[in-house]
């Protein structure tokens, strides 16, 4: 019976300690129409802990529930950026967006699970997540449930007078890579991309001066067209988006071979990769394009959806949660001993694999969802720019099944971005549009011209007539 437990649902057997040899099963789980919930363990073991975890696993299996979506986010303090001080982007515009349909809960994940009532997990720029936190995403995903990511492998630092990126561990490299997903430590140039108003230094008569200019900033591809997963809801009617410092994304095909997998998001044919952290243009080097055009040049794949059965991280590990699970057995008898009258009892389950509902959606950038990176794009383009916020809405519905939703926002009417373009082009139409309207005018010149002389030519007739 454990063999065929195991085997079906991936629960293992729960114990109470590290080395407290007596193990048991206490799973919980809802089926229903060939649909499975497992649901969570509430970390207090009481009657309302346990009632509130039915009610949400009874939301997610029914329809017109408002859903909720658990986000973790880095904490964003801008007075700290003012000092300097290392502080997480801002996420504000997208927590109203989301707001409108569902409930969110902050959590940090440092308890090791996803809040019980949680329908959705969202991860916005993770970094340094401990085993713990990775832990929570990953029974949340065994439980069925759906993880959307937004990260990327470096921290961009923008000030007024230059912009960098560093490297960054997110501590879900292995986790993701035990998952088949690879995110690829470079970033994402692209000549058909979005401008960027940037800092840049200009030599006049000898003294160097700095100014803003609104520049094309290939670590802003601009996608659209076939570059957007036409047939999936989540993409079809975005019509174009811009990513922010891009990461390419890269699939084991061996460890996904039993999935659905959905390409959602792609660079141009014309992109290439560079892991390069000077995120800064020299134009006085590299010409208009302001960086180096990089030797391997084709689509990269900066979005993805998959959908299936997953095997756990932590398969065959003992669980974080449990006490000592991070040191030596020895290490583990003696603190035993020295505390055993305050040990809290601790009882954690642990899933060794998904039901085939799972799914993740990873996006390959932690900061095109950020309020800076909105607030650049809407500069940029000169209007309320919110495709980003509309992505990871559609995202949030499908991956709850809402298509009512989906089908709304579907018509929304948002304002049509034009395809981007060079100088030389740019100059052609502008002055195309400049003869065009020189043209209107003579010709409503010529118009009047004419008519006047015809009116002319009426009058003259009138009056001979009448003095014949």
């Amino acid at each position: 019976m454990a063999q065929e437990i195991a085997k079906k649902h991936g629960f293992r057997p729960l114990s109470l300690g590290l080395l407290d040899e007596t193990t048991f099963y206490f799973y919980m789980m809802l089926e229903s129409d060939g649909q499975t919930v497992s649901i969570p363990l509430p970390e207090a073991l009481d009657a309302a802990g346990v009632k509130r975890a039915i009610e949400a696993a009874l939301k997610r299996m029914s329809s017109g529930f408002l859903r909720t979506v658990a986000v973790y986010a880095p904490i964003s303090n801008p007075q700290m950026a003012q000092f300097g001080m290392e502080s997480g982007p801002a996420f504000e515009q997208l927590r109203r967006k989301l707001g409108e349909d569902t409930t969110l809960r902050a959590t940090d994940l440092k308890s090791g699970v996803v809040p019980n009532d949680a329908d959705l997990l969202l991860v916005l720029s993770p970094e340094s997540l401990d085993e713990k936190q990775v832990f929570a995403i990953d029974q949340f995903t065994m439980q069925g449930g759906t993880v959307i990511i937004a990260a990327s492998p470096y921290h961009i630092e923008q000030t007024q007078e230059s912009i960098s990126a560093q490297p960054k561990e997110t501590g879900l490299e292995n986790w993701l890579g035990g998952m088949g997903i690879v995110l690829d430590k470079s970033m994402v140039l692209d000549p058909q991309n979005t401008p960027f108003p940037i800092p840049v230094q200009r030599n006049l008569g000898g003294f160097t001066v700095q100014e803003l200019r609104t520049i094309p900033y290939p670590y802003f591809p601009d996608l659209r067209g076939k570059q957007l997963d036409r047939t999936n809801t989540m993409t079809a009617s975005l019509g174009q988006l811009t990513l922010s410092w891009a990461s390419p994304i890269k699939l084991d095909q061996e460890k996904n071979k039993d999935r659905k997998v959905i390409e959602l998001l792609h660079s141009s044919q014309r992109s290439w990769t560079s892991s390069s952290a000077n995120i800064q243009p020299d134009f006085t080097t590299y010409g208009e394009q302001g960086f180096p055009v990089g030797n391997t040049i084709g689509a990269n794949l900066l979005g993805v959806a998959i959908e299936g059965s997953f095997d756990s991280y932590f398969k065959g590990k003992p669980s974080p949660l449990l006490k000592g699970a991070d040191k030596t057995k020895e290490q583990a008898k003696d603190e035993k001993k020295e505390d055993a009258s305050k040990e809290k009892t601790v009882m954690t389950g642990k899933i060794d694999h998904s039901p085939a509902s799972a799914r993740i959606v990873l996006f390959g950038s932690a900061y095109f969802l950020s309020d800076t990176a909105l607030d650049l794009a809407a500069e940029a383009t000169g209007t309320h720019y919110i495709k980003p916020l509309q992505l990871v809405q559609n995202a949030v519905d499908w991956s709850l099944e809402d298509q009512n939703l989906l089908a709304l926002r579907g018509r929304g009417q948002y304002s049509r971005m034009l395809m981007p373009m060079d100088r030389s082009a740019q100059m052609f139409w502008e002055y195309l549009n400049y003869a065009l309207a020189l043209a209107g005018l003579a010709l409503v010149y010529g118009l009047q011209r004419r008519s006047r002389t015809r009116r002319l030519q009426h009058y003259n007739t009138i009056l001979s007539l009448r003095s014949e």
